[in-house]
């Protein structure tokens, strides 16, 4: 049991942390760029945004930027350095949520005028004047003048200089020319709308919606949340289901099980509520025209291209793509650790639905396999068989005694009823279960083999020595589950089982070797009146 909750909370630290790096990353996305932003890039992968296409768009009033990018000789009069020149407008801050450290970020004015102003990170700050404390300074640009107006606090490796797109002619004859320019559209079809406007059409465009995007980036790290509260409610909804049926095999009004199960049922319509509020806050879609005249196959690899974000490629904002990456593989080892959650915790459940009555014959002849010279149901009785010699070989080489279960009495005797309820061929038979309120409070430790035992053994006993006469009745006592109205005689048993001066005495059939099985595990079977059968765990 140790070794599995120290796995088991490895695992659950794993999926948190996986979790909270996605949360971060999503959260960070949502601060780095505006709101109802599309990114507008030519198709034609050759076709850039010149000036008379940008002002086509601020004719008809549309909000936007863009990015230009040179890199010319670098200099602050004393030293020189390499740095990107970026050439944009007034509309960049905003758009980036850029943050202004010193100073502030040239203004429509200063455009007009072509105004030589320029705005440095921090990395530019340091490497051409060694502090950020350069406002007014001159940086030289292939050495034509600027003025230093603002410092930002952008976080980069790279140098960065901002300038007024209206300046570059005296910069450079070549024509500088945008790959993207960034609007501010309220939705895609006032996108549509000024597109037009402007003299273009939707299909000249690649058009990235920084809002879905935004949007895919929150739905990793909402999905396993979703599936974390779905868990939750399932596991409540089985502890709901346990106790109805328990009070319907009572058919007696227990006041504290019915709290219980209201208790368990308002907890389970809270997590719904809360996944249902979670689907509508994280709904997210491909649009239309991202999955335009896609068909078959192609139809699914635009889906899974959507939720990857393998086509998003935003200018100034590389580090999107990192963040993408590091998200998806977050949210990968989650839903690995997920499931190996979900395997532990079913490996530490009972096993006896899945193990198939041949591979209990396996485990039992296993566990007899040095004690008894051959199994012939032919053979009634096995001789030879030294009690020290069985407990010194099962403890020492018998591996699957070691995946052991704890459960209260209670839910055993549940358990092993609603088994028998399923399988009993005989439909006539009437049983109830009928477990003692303390039996839920006295938990035992078993092995998983164990509790199939003890399914087989019941089965056994209730197909041979049952009767549609007499009502069979499973209830607890202490630290033992007694099974009424089977009418077997301890004789009967004995001849099936029995020690005899440190010797075995088995049957070959498969109530006889269970029981062996059984007391070797230290569960001994009695029968009392030849009305009642007990098993009893040791202490």
């Amino acid at each position: 049991m140790r070794k599995l909750s120290i796995k088991l909370i490895f695992l659950l630290l794993i999926v948190f942390s996986s979790w909270l790096v996605c949360f971060t990353v999503g959260k960070n996305v949502e601060h780095s760029m505006c709101d109802e932003t599309y990114i507008l890039s030519f198709r034609q992968n050759s076709r850039q945004f010149s000036e008379s296409d940008i002002a086509a768009f601020e004719q008809e009033g549309v909000r936007l930027t863009y990015a230009g990018y040179l890199y010319p000789e670098v200099s602050s009069g004393f030293r020189k350095q390499k740095a990107t020149v970026i050439a944009t407008n007034e509309n960049f801050p905003y758009f980036t949520k850029m943050d202004i450290k010193v100073g502030a970020f040239f203004n429509g004015m200063q455009e007009e005028r072509e105004l030589r102003v320029a705005v440095l990170n921090k990395t530019a700050a340091y490497d051409l004047f060694g502090n950020d404390n350069c406002i007014g300074e001159i940086v030289f640009l292939n050495r034509v003048s600027y003025e230093v107006i603002g410092i930002t606090n952008e976080k980069s490796n790279t140098a960065k200089i901002y300038i007024p797109y209206q300046t570059v002619s005296v910069l450079t004859t070549d024509n500088t020319a945008c790959n993207q320019i960034w609007c501010h559209f309220s939705n895609i079809a006032e996108a549509s709308l000024m597109i037009g406007k402007a003299g273009f059409s939707m299909e000249d465009f690649d058009i990235q919606e920084i809002n879905l995007f935004k949007k895919v980036f929150c739905l990793r790290f909402y999905l396993p949340l979703v599936i974390a509260c779905i868990g939750i409610a399932l596991f409540f909804w089985k502890k709901i289901r346990l106790n109805v049926k328990f009070l319907r095999a009572n058919q007696v009004l227990d006041k504290k099980r019915m709290f219980d199960n209201l208790l368990q049922a308002i907890i389970c319509l809270t997590v719904l509520m809360i996944v249902i509020r979670i689907i509508q806050m994280a709904w997210c879609i491909p649009p239309y025209y991202y999955l335009a005249e896609k068909r078959g196959m192609n139809f699914i690899y635009a889906v899974l291209d959507f939720y990857a974000l393998a086509r998003m490629n935003i200018d100034e904002m590389s580090f999107w793509g990192h963040w993408n990456l590091l998200s998806l593989f977050c949210l990968f080892v989650c839903f690995i650790g997920m499931l190996e959650i979900e395997k532990n915790k079913k490996e530490n459940k009972m096993g006896y639905n899945k193990i198939t009555d041949e591979r209990l014959d396996e485990i039992i002849k296993s566990a007899l396999k040095d004690t008894v010279d051959h199994l012939d149901v032919s053979e009634r009785l096995k001789e030879k068989i030294d009690k020290e010699i069985v407990n010194r070989k099962y403890k020492q080489n018998l591996g699957y005694f070691e995946q052991n279960i704890t459960i209260n009495l209670a839910t055993m005797c549940l358990n092993l009823y609603e088994s028998l309820e399923s399988r009993v061929t005989d439909k006539a038979l009437k049983m109830k279960c009928l477990p003692s309120d303390d039996a839920f409070e006295q938990n035992i430790t078993i092995s998983n083999y164990m509790y199939s035992a003890l399914d087989v053994l019941i089965l056994e006993l209730v197909s041979i020595f049952g009767s549609a006469n007499t009502e069979i009745i499973f209830c607890t006592n202490r630290n033992s589950i007694s099974v009424k109205g089977i009418n077997v005689l301890h004789k009967d048993l004995e001849e099936l089982f029995k020690e005899d001066d440190r010797k075995y005495l088995i049957a070959g059939n498969r109530l006889g070797v269970t029981m062996a099985y059984l007391n070797l595990c230290d569960i001994n079977i009695m029968v009392l009146d030849g009305y009642e059968v007990i098993i009893k765990f040791c202490d």
